[in-house]
């Protein structure tokens, strides 16, 4: 059920949320959905086999068959058995699923960003799939005792330290999906706390990962520098013993198709352009002044906007990872690249609160995103990202959202509620004459 967004009051001396309806689009819910085996649904039995997460993603065959999967939920017997897998699948835009289960090798059991897998994408041209894991991981030094290491991973011959991330590529249209590891670079990165107050070795990718014009892979990842781990820049509202620092957001760039990532360039850290302190009011020589951020930057996405400008949605805010604790609304906020992700503008706020963002640009010229906690939302923007408008609540429920474009002017929300996940189709179109 659509429900029309209302004012939410939001932290600190933010004004009010007060969404702004937009006289040039019409939006509709068309169809809602749950993922889970249809077969087994069609026989009233409980909903055992649903999807467990709302990570989702689509990709065409060489038959033109456009096939969809969400991560699924594995049989009591196997929860605990990391070299078991499981999916749901669907040759229908979600209209109907299957779900499968297996090996972890086993490319019928899993999909593209699914099974720990967080970004994934359908290259042009040759129709290859690649899917990457989310945390990166320290590479082993190319020392004695280390031999069958780079045997599995003869691309990293000769590198003495460094990254690399987990990754897997598909030439047949995921029939097959063999391991592979890309080489990463970011010399600065250190252990990222996450708001568990577990560690991860070095930058963490979430979902952001698009090809350029010229078919370079651009990725984002958010962690920690050596810098940024000090007492002034703790992340607020969580347990001083998890010394969790606010992290910054980064692009990554690929020029062999994913095989190997580096030239990081930076999209926004804990600090924003602010303007004089002086008594002047001219806004010449500007100070940099902190960003309203309770966890820094971190879980981007990206797009490119009809102009051809590349789109960056951050999250900055949530809740220590416990759902009975409070959440924290910090802004969702926005940074753009006119450069193909050379140089990135100041970050700005589109909404006052936001967590995983998930970003599309519809064949139609309209831009939209979701975004959530509390509650799942979907907004759009007609002016390549600049303007959002039509902020509007699908669900009540905290859990992450995905959006997947379905054609010119339609896209699929998913999100997790009431023990499953549930796909909401909208419609969105320009009126004539505005």
């Amino acid at each position: 059920m659509l429900v029309l967004a209302v004012p939410v009051a939001v932290c600190g001396d933010s004004p009010s949320f007060q969404p702004v309806i937009s006289g040039r689009l019409e939006i509709k819910s068309v169809a809602r959905v749950e993922a889970r085996d249809t077969a087994e649904a069609k026989q009233g039995s409980p909903p055992k086999k649903v999807a467990r997460d709302s990570q989702v993603f689509q990709f065409t065959r060489k038959d033109g068959t456009r096939v969809t999967v969400v991560d699924g939920k594995k049989s009591p017997e196997h929860q605990a058995d990391g070299g078991k897998a499981a999916a749901l699948w669907s040759t229908d835009d979600g209209q109907t699923w299957t779900w499968r289960e297996g090996s972890a090798e086993d490319a019928d059991c899993f999909g593209p960003a699914t099974a720990g897998e967080k970004a994934a994408i359908q290259l042009r041209g040759t129709g290859e799939i690649l899917t990457i894991s989310a945390t990166s991981l320290g590479m082993k030094r190319n020392i004695a005792g280390n031999e069958a290491f780079f045997q599995k991973h003869p691309n990293l011959v000769g590198a003495k330290e460094g990254y690399y991330l987990n990754q897997r590529r598909s030439m047949d249209g995921w029939l097959s999906a063999p391991r592979e590891c890309g080489r990463l670079d970011t010399p600065h990165a250190v252990m990222l706390i996450g708001d568990n107050g577990r560690g991860s070795p070095g930058f963490i990718l979430q979902h952001g990962l698009i090809e350029l014009a010229n078919g370079d892979l651009l990725a984002t990842m958010y962690g920690t520098r050596k810098e940024d781990q000090t007492e002034s820049n703790r992340a607020g509202g969580y347990p001083p013993s998890f010394k969790m620092y606010k992290s910054r957001v980064i692009v990554v760039r690929s020029r062999d198709r994913g095989r190997s990532w580096g030239n990081e360039r930076q999209v926004a850290n804990r600090w924003m352009a602010g303007r004089d302190e002086g008594d002047s009011a001219s806004t010449a020589g500007n100070l940099e002044v902190p960003a309203i951020t309770q966890e820094g930057f971190n879980e981007a996405d990206l797009a490119q906007a009809p102009n051809g400008d590349i789109v960056c949605l951050m999250r900055s805010g949530g809740r220590i990872s416990t759902r009975s604790a409070p959440i924290y609304s910090t802004p969702l906020y926005l940074s753009r690249s006119a450069d193909d992700g050379e140089t990135w503008s100041t970050p700005v706020q589109v909404a006052p609160f936001g967590v995983n963002p998930d970003l599309a640009t519809l064949g139609n010229g309209v831009m939209a995103a979701t975004y959530a906690r509390p509650g799942g939302w979907i907004m759009f923007s007609t002016d390549n990202g600049v303007t959002w408008k039509d902020h509007r609540q699908v669900t009540n429920s905290d859990s992450y959202t995905a959006l997947l474009a379905t054609g010119p002017n339609e896209f699929v929300v998913y999100y997790h509620q009431s023990g499953g996940v549930w796909g909401e189709k909208f419609r969105v179109d320009i009126k004539a004459g505005r």
